[in-house]
């Protein structure tokens, strides 16, 4: 089974965590990307999600599973920002390393 798009989705969750102000405070990172360019790198992780769900599935159960990845993605990541927001928004730079590689890896990219 694929996991680049359950990682991608989750990097792109995470990016759009990083755009609420409650998020920002909490993990008090310096030099922090602005918030429009965090919402495209969001939208540039979805579609690179989507795109290796349906290449990998086929077009009719791709969108599916990318649906159900980017659902099952969300969940970590909320459970582990309203405990630990510095380490769920940390693992989001993780997964988006982890999933790119594997794109390259695969020949995906």
């Amino acid at each position: 089974m694929q996991l680049e798009p359950f990682l991608l989705s989750y990097a792109g969750f995470a990016s759009i965590a990083l755009t609420t102000q409650r998020i920002r405070r909490n993990i008090a990172m310096p030099n922090l990307p602005k918030i429009g360019a965090l919402r495209i790198f969001a939208a540039i992780l979805f579609s690179l999600a989507a795109s290796r769900a349906v290449d990998h599935f086929g077009a009719e159960k791709g969108w599916v599973a990318f649906i159900g990845m980017v659902c099952l993605s969300a969940v970590p990541l909320v459970l582990m920002i309203s405990r630990w927001p510095r380490v769920g928004v940390s693992a989001g730079l993780g997964a988006v390393i982890v999933g790119l590689g594997a794109m390259l890896l695969n020949g995906a990219g």
